[in-house]
């Protein structure tokens, strides 16, 4: 048989780099295994660094975020729970917790009857901003998250708070949003993991960016999501919503895993109803945390169009903004809503001192030491829905106004008889007297 040059060369590229048989050793290790058990890809992930060689100016600020420091690997400045104590946790069903540090490493130790059960290493933390939990090694080899978390507020240790505690396996329960990059390799000391960046990424939100990073211009924009050119607010919140939303995937982990940003996260992902008293009020309100999304969806806000990036800036550091708001205090309320023609202050002449978000999004959801997250409804909580939903009792419902340290102690019927005393005065009776005037 005769072959023409062109021919022979190129069966000589394919057997020198292709298909994968023909040049990979037999006896080379297979990609690493991910969450779900499916081979991790070659990976198409770069990394936040290299984003920020072209994008220098929101990587630096984005450095400063919760998502740049959600998982890290633990020293001695992402560390906040005090390990140098040896202090011990009573846990339920007779187990205690020892949260002691050896030879420069952290363990939180589980005990029984004062024996020894499992010392579990400390590999990552998660957060430090109101509470910090432990992503450790148990003896079996895999990440888990012991039953203990720092109160950073309170400076002490306690069980974990709310619906979020303890897993034997963090890469099927919680790692989707914690990472970038889950089920690619990536390097971890002399070994492998299986996602690419310690952190909530560039690529977290903006997919995966090797052929944007290699496109050459005017091609870029096109190689790379962009959350802030979706024009349906319904997709473009899901961007956010995948990771601030509660609920089960198919296969049964509390993230929707493998929808990249722009996908919809609903196909195969059971959110939690409305009406479990595990995660919402009797009014509807978030009583956990990771539910920004489930009550934004229910909002004025989210049929108007308003997407989570017109209040929050996602690459803005968290000095003094633990949120990442573009305003702070009533100025990002008030460059959307101005004063209305007759408002005496900027509460509605309600009361002469305050704020548009301790009424309007109340600390409802607990996380340390509970009350510490805001509603996402944006709409008061009145003291009429503790005392018809709660019996009166701010335990089982709480409100906007006794959630505020000046009326924490009274009685919610008495705010609710003071609220309606006020809207008349102030709303219904100058609104029937212009009807008069105006008839």
């Amino acid at each position: 048989m005769r072959y023409d040059l062109k021919s022979l060369l190129v069966f000589l590229a394919v057997c020198v780099v292709g298909p994968a048989g023909c040049s990979r050793n037999a006896d080379a290790p297979a990609p690493p295994m991910s969450a779900g058990g499916e081979r991790a890809a070659s990976s198409e992930y770069v990394g936040s660094q290299r984003c920020g060689t072209c994008h220098a100016r929101n990587y630096h600020s984005w450095r400063g975020t919760k998502h740049a420091n959600m998982l890290a690997e633990p020293d001695n400045r992402s560390v906040v729970g005090d390990f140098s104590r040896a202090g011990v946790l009573d846990l339920p069903e007779g187990l205690a917790a020892r949260m002691h540090e050896k030879d420069g490493r952290r363990f939180v130790s589980l005990e029984q009857g004062g024996r020894s059960r499992e010392d579990q290493s400390v590999a990552y933390v998660l957060g430090g901003a109101r509470r910090q939990m432990y992503v450790a090694v148990s003896r079996e080899g895999k990440l888990c998250v012991p039953p203990v978390q720092w109160n950073v507020r309170d400076g002490r240790w306690s069980s974990p708070q709310g619906p979020d505690g303890a897993t034997d396996d963090w890469l099927r329960d919680c790692a989707g949003c914690h990472v970038t990059g889950l089920g690619q390799a990536g390097a971890q000391g002399g070994g492998v993991k299986t996602w690419s960046e310690d952190a909530i990424g560039c690529e977290a939100c903006h997919g995966p960016g090797a052929r944007h990073a290699n496109a050459k211009n005017p091609e870029k924009p096109d190689t790379i999501f962009n959350p802030g050119s979706v024009p349906e607010e319904a997709r473009a919140a899901m961007v956010c919503g995948r990771c601030h939303t509660r609920g089960t995937s198919s296969d049964g982990r509390a993230y929707p895993p493998g929808v990249e940003p722009g996908g919809d996260f609903r196909h195969g992902f059971a959110e939690v109803k409305r009406d479990d008293a595990r995660y919402f009020w009797p009014d509807g309100s978030s009583r956990a945390n990771r539910q920004q999304y489930a009550d934004f969806v229910t909002s004025t806000m989210y049929e108007r169009g308003v997407k989570c990036w017109s209040c929050h800036n996602p690459h803005k550091a968290s000095e003094n903004n633990a949120s990442s708001l573009r305003l702070t205090g009533n100025s990002l309320c008030r460059s959307c809503h101005p004063a209305g023609a007759g408002e005496r202050t900027l509460t509605h002449a309600i009361h002469d001192n305050g704020n548009c978000r301790a009424c309007h999004m109340p600390l409802t959801a607990g996380l340390a030491s509970g009350g510490e997250l805001a509603s996402h409804r944006f709409q008061p909580v009145r003291p009429a829905a503790t005392v018809e939903l709660g019996s009166g009792d701010v335990d089982r419902q709480p409100n906007s106004c006794n959630a505020c340290h000046y009326h924490g102690k009274q009685p919610p019927a008495v705010l609710e008889a003071y609220l309606q005393a006020r809207v008349k005065r102030h709303y219904e009776a100058p609104a029937a007297q212009t009807a008069r005037k105006n008839p």
